[in-house]
């Protein structure tokens, strides 16, 4: 893939819920907040939608790395902060993580349909938010000029961060946890060239009944 030009990187307007704190302002560091982002996709303009949860103490010294969380296929993303071994929000917050958790495209409030993580569409989109984060949360940490970013999740909440892993342009993710998650997509649904009717049956119905029937009809 050709890299992105500025114009293609530049990013729509956003929806914010809170004023996002800043250490160059000193506004709004009283820290443990969370608030809901809505922006539209740069690729066909669907909703991308996630909640930002702010470390519990801010340190605008050494600021903060951020990790991004996702759920599991046909879920949602977390609101709350909570101890979920597949979304460990509030122990990373409390331990001075910023966290990022995403409706993956088609699934919750975000738009689209769902294509299981095709590159072009979630990958895009996964680009994006970490580009907001960049562009909008003056608290975050950098080694070497690079962001210090990691991801969490199960499921389909694993398989996005390999996504971004491999399209993201700028090489920004430096730690993943994918738990319970393929390796391999296609030999975990067709192995051998033989489908596993039956498990892809349930995924199906389980995707439409989770996500208001926003499977594409590619899938």
């Amino acid at each position: 893939a050709q890299p992105a030009t500025d114009e293609q990187r530049a990013l729509p307007e956003a929806t914010v819920g809170l004023e996002a704190a800043s250490c160059e302002t000193g506004e709004h560091l009283q820290g443990d907040r969370s608030y809901r982002v809505d922006m539209p996709s740069r690729v066909d303009g669907a909703a991308i939608v996630f909640q930002v949860f702010e470390p519990r103490l801010f340190d605008c010294r050494n600021h903060h790395p951020l990790i991004l969380q996702s759920h599991g296929f046909s879920g949602s993303r977390e609101t709350e902060a909570g101890n979920d071994p597949l979304a460990p929000v509030q122990p990373l917050v409390d331990a001075g993580y910023t966290v990022i958790s995403i409706d993956e495209r088609g699934h919750g409030e975000s738009g689209g349909t769902v294509r299981v993580m095709d590159p072009d569409y979630a990958g895009q989109d996964l680009v994006q938010i970490v580009d907001w984060a960049e562009a909008n949360l003056d608290y975050l940490a950098y080694r070497d000029d690079n962001l210090l970013l990691g991801a969490v999740g199960g499921s389909y909440g694993g398989g996005f961060q390999y996504m971004l892993y491999n399209v993201d342009p700028d090489r920004r993710m430096d730690a993943m946890v994918p738990q319970i998650t393929w390796h391999d997509l296609t030999d975990s649904l067709d192995p051998g060239g033989v489908v596993k009717t039956y498990w892809a049956a349930v995924l199906a119905s389980l995707g439409d009944a989770g996500t208001g029937f926003s499977m594409d009809p590619f899938i």
